[in-house]
């Protein structure tokens, strides 16, 4: 009698060659939305519980700017690339550059005219931090901002060899920016956490 193997399900393997790199972001786009706009719903109901409705929901404003702003592998616009895609049936170009402008703003407003929001958490505590001191910690800001504007730019380049040289840019970028983000900023996240919670 003939052993019956049940169907294996092929994983999603990541894209070797541009010609399937679109469907796969596709695929990852839908799990990517649904685990950031968990993580979005958790903070914003633990911020609630601690500070209230509107300064809980300006908290996980702020928290998020820290992360598009000092962190470049979390990309700003996992929360926006799913919707804008079921509205106009495409990706928007160059979001990743107007939600990192959106985060400036956000953070520029809130340092000038409700700095006191800062004090709230660790992560916006460091973000105060690291926009206030100049040496080293722009370093972080700079860096970040390179590695999402060189990845936002060159995100639509079909040819299949530029494509690949630029992937590969894009994720040197990426991890030289985080690990010197992680570096400068662990030691001063501990002493917050320690002080300000999370």
């Amino acid at each position: 009698m003939a052993f019956m193997r049940s169907p294996v399900r092929p994983r999603l393997a990541p894209p070797k060659t541009y010609e399937n790199y679109m469907e796969y972001l596709t695929k990852r786009t839908i799990g990517s939305f649904c685990f950031a706009l968990s993580l979005c719903f958790l903070a914003f109901f633990y911020f609630m519980s601690r500070h209230g409705i509107i300064p809980g929901l300006y908290l996980s404003l702020l928290t998020w700017s820290y992360f598009v702003l000092c962190l470049p592998f979390p990309k700003g616009s996992i929360l926006f690339d799913l919707p804008s895609m079921m509205i106009t049936g495409k990706t928007i170009r160059y979001l990743d550059i107007m939600l990192w402008i959106c985060a400036w703003c956000l953070s520029l407003g809130t340092l000038t005219f409700a700095r006191h929001y800062f004090y709230k958490n660790s992560f916006t505590y460091l973000l105060f931090h690291t926009m206030t001191t100049p040496w080293p910690f722009w370093i972080i800001l700079i860096l970040c901002g390179i590695s999402t504007w060189y990845r936002s730019l060159t995100q639509s380049q079909t040819h299949p060899y530029l494509w690949i040289h630029q992937k590969s840019m894009s994720i040197a970028l990426t991890t030289i920016a985080l690990i010197t983000s992680m570096y400068l900023s662990f030691h001063y996240f501990i002493l917050f956490l320690n002080t300000y919670g999370a």
